[in-house]
């Protein structure tokens, strides 16, 4: 399993765990391979979001309507850090500009602003989504 450890310390964002995770740790199962324990289905709540990184890749991990998702956890605008995002629903809102993504496709539900854009000179895109699958209580991410 996976070693969790503090990512944001004694801070005040409410996503305190973090699950560093090694692409060694794969179910035995050979029909499920391919697929990461990233952490255990209690550790992520209704309506929470949890972090993890696997082999490098910043993924966040969403709780909704009892279905677990996993997509990338860095906005494709500027880079916002989406685990101190926002959740309602199936919308996450990034911190930084506020661009929503769907938590079950990726996909940008709402653009950040014209001026924005403007300044940035860059949208939003679709983020990349992970499969998920959960095997005795743990949360396994197929990572491509």
């Amino acid at each position: 399993m996976a070693s969790f450890r503090s990512c944001f310390g004694s801070g005040w964002y409410p996503y305190r765990r973090c699950a560093i995770a090694k692409m060694s740790e794969e179910i035995n199962d050979s029909r499920e391979s391919g697929f990461v324990m990233v952490a255990k289905v209690d550790d992520l709540q209704e309506g929470s979001m949890l972090f993890v990184a696997v082999s490098g890749n910043p993924i966040l991990l969403s709780r909704i309507g009892g279905q677990i998702y996993a997509m990338d956890a860095v906005c494709s605008h500027y880079n916002g850090f989406l685990p101190r995002g926002q959740i309602k629903d199936y919308t996450l809102v990034c911190p930084v500009h506020k661009a929503e993504f769907d938590v079950r496709t990726g996909d940008v539900t709402k653009n950040v602003s014209a001026i924005v854009r403007l300044a940035t000179r860059r949208e939003a895109t679709r983020l990349r989504t992970y499969e998920v699958k959960i095997v005795d209580g743990s949360i396994g991410l197929k990572i491509r």
